[in-house]
């Protein structure tokens, strides 16, 4: 059975034909690849021809499957053809009769009043416009409410660009579609405005282009992104060689972009007020971001920089925190099965609440916990116990050495008891307590160096 099949309303089933209306109506618009690949699925309707998919279409046809792509695309705008199904491919061929009747019956009205503006698009374009095309321009009169001489400059400007950039024909509506947008929204309403913005455009965009090829950006400016560029060199006076520095700070981020510049380049205009220079500034902002950015590897955190961390460690920093402090969190987060930013930040402010900001502090306070577990491990051996420590024995423990009980009587009472809540018992704790109530009772800030690092490991 052939990719092509027949709808219903198709009366040429039986022969390899063209009907006439389609030399009538849409021949003398179609690009020539087009027509190819129209034909062969003509002669695919009376030939058993398989193409499963688009790829082979288009090497049956001698096109490329961009070409099959864009003019399955028109043939559909042209309700002359429809993909029934990509995978397999399945197409099924339409009346042309009833396409062209349709046609026909839209070009008047989208027409009307707007030949001579179509005729003039079509001389800058240098060819012929699909209804849908004459719609999109007609918008930017009716919705967009830009004046026909400005649209003549607008779509003049588009094409260089677009000879410039190689930008594919297909897509020309599509880029001055969005032009005509942003100059709509940046009151280019005249044919003052629009020359003005054109010279200064053909001044400035080889710099900005400079700017968006730093960060990445392959294309063209817009009109805000040249107004963005406009208000940091002229505006704020920042160098341009400052811009250019700045943009390595972007390729730091998932998306890079003019906006994402722009919060660089405010930050670095702040500095420069109060008589920083802007490479300092730009230094500045590279150490911090290299420091986070080793942070993140410590924690083991897949991903980029965010303002977040950023944001995190200079408040950690403020507080009292070194980067040595900061680089031992993060090696303790690294431990856990589930960690993240938040978490980073939740731990140094455990830290801070402790009063330890240092590396060392927080080595020494690793360093008694780990001998507070050994000792516990050792009561669990007295009482014949096998088990992990937990964090409630811990603050039993932990409220038993404050009150001056040593381990050795610890030990003795061991011997006669089956678990810590024994032990506090055996030295007044109090029957009826719970944990929790025996441990808040015996408890201050400073007596209590486990309890909060260690309800966020174990949850």
């Amino acid at each position: 059975m052939s990719f092509c099949v027949l709808a219903r309303e198709n009366p040429f089933g039986d022969i390899v034909a063209l009907e006439g209306e389609f030399v009538r109506t849409f021949l003398k618009d179609m690009p020539a690849e087009y027509v190819k690949l129209y034909v062969f699925c003509q002669y695919a309707l009376t030939n058993d021809v398989r193409c499963s998919s688009i790829a082979e279409l288009a090497s049956a046809c001698s096109v490329t499957v961009e070409t099959v792509r864009a003019g399955l695309e028109y043939f559909s705008q042209e309700q002359l053809m429809r993909v029934a199904s990509q995978s397999p491919l399945a197409i099924e061929v339409r009346s042309v009769r009833e396409a062209a009747e349709k046609k026909n019956s839209e070009l008047p009205g989208i027409m009307s009043g707007y030949s001579d503006y179509f005729s003039a698009i079509r001389a800058l374009i240098d060819r012929d416009m699909k209804p849908s095309e004459m719609e999109k321009a007609r918008e930017w009169v009716e919705v967009y409410q830009l004046p026909e001489p400005v649209i003549m400059l607008m779509v003049q400007h588009c094409m260089i660009n677009i000879r410039k950039s190689s930008r594919k024909t297909r897509n020309i509506f599509s880029y001055m579609d969005s032009a005509a947008r942003s100059w709509a929204e940046n009151g280019i309403s005249t044919v003052e405005e629009a020359e003005h913005y054109l010279s200064v455009y053909e001044l400035d965009h080889h710099v900005v282009n400079d700017v968006m090829l730093h960060i990445g950006i392959r294309r063209m400016p817009s009109v805000e992104e040249v107004k963005m560029y406009e208000k940091w060199v002229k505006e704020w006076g920042i160098p341009h060689e400052a811009v250019i520095s700045a943009c390595a700070e972007t390729t730091k981020t998932a998306n890079p972009s003019f906006a994402y510049l722009d919060k660089i380049i405010s930050g670095m205009r702040e500095g420069m007020a109060n008589g920083d220079r802007p490479q300092e500034l730009l230094e500045t902002t590279r150490k911090k971001r290299d420091e986070a950015g080793r942070l993140l590897k410590t924690m083991g955190l897949p991903g980029q920089v965010t303002q977040e961390l950023l944001d995190i460690v200079d408040t950690a920093k403020l507080s009292g925190f070194d980067s040595e402090a900061l680089t031992a969190v993060a090696r303790l987060l690294a431990k856990r099965a589930y960690k993240s930013v938040g978490s980073f930040e939740a731990e140094l402010a455990l830290w801070a609440g402790r009063g330890i900001t240092t590396a060392e502090g927080i080595g020494q306070y690793g360093a008694l916990k780990t001998a507070n577990d050994e000792r516990i491990t050792k009561l669990y051996e007295a009482m014949g116990i096998d088990k992990q420590v937990t964090d409630t024995d811990r603050k039993i423990y932990s409220a038993l050495a404050d009150r001056g009980i040593t381990q050795e009587q610890m030990l003795e009472a061991a011997r006669t008891c089956t678990g810590m809540r024994e032990i506090r018992q055996y030295f007044g704790g109090g029957v009826k307590r719970t944990a929790a109530h025996s441990y808040d009772a015996h408890n201050t800030p400073d007596s209590d160096v486990f309890t909060d690092i260690d309800e966020l490991e174990d949850a």
